[in-house]
């Protein structure tokens, strides 16, 4: 029996996916421009600070989302030649998106009601966690550590206030 042709690699299927996943990438990141674009704007009808935080996440979002599909060169550029590692920004990126998810659970209206005192303590955390950005220079790989940690846990505790909040209800007219 003679032996059979093996294809290892097939540039044709590597452009087309390329091309694929390229188109993916751009979609999304255009829907994420636009979301925190329409939240800014949904502040411009109706100041509350949910939109302004939901807008700051977008942003950080973005941001993360923006280095994670490789345009981490272009992004040097905007920064104006400042010396930045992909290690620091991707710290940076990581940190404000837990900072903004902090600050958008201070934004609740529920919360802001019932339990004022519970949101001076986040928004205290909230101007400490600000703090985890500017840390991002000096060490990335723990800032990205502990940005992960605070994020997972935030969500975590988020979900837990909103369960209590919905389940308790809520006897006080709206602002």
């Amino acid at each position: 029996a003679a032996p059979q042709n093996v294809v290892v690699w097939d540039r044709v299927f590597y452009d087309q996916q390329t091309r694929t996943s390229s188109f993916f990438r751009g979609a999304i990141l255009g829907i994420a421009m636009l979301l925190g674009l329409s939240m800014v704007l949904l502040y411009t009808a109706r100041a509350r600070s949910e939109f302004i935080s939901g807008a700051l996440f977008a942003a950080a979002a973005l941001a993360f989302m923006l280095l994670e599909a490789g345009y981490f060169p272009q992004s040097r550029k905007v920064l104006a030649g400042i010396e930045v590692t992909p290690a620091e920004l991707r710290g940076v990126a990581e940190s404000l998106l837990a900072v903004s998810l902090l600050f958008f659970l201070t934004a609740l209206p529920d919360l802001r009601r019932t339990s004022s005192r519970l949101r001076n303590a986040l928004l205290a955390i909230s101007a400490l966690g600000l703090l985890l950005p500017v840390y991002g220079f000096v060490d990335p790989l723990l800032t990205a550590t502990i940005a992960r940690a605070a994020f997972a846990a935030t969500a975590i505790f988020g979900l837990v206030i909103l369960h209590r909040l919905r389940r308790g209800g809520t006897s006080a007219p709206p602002p």
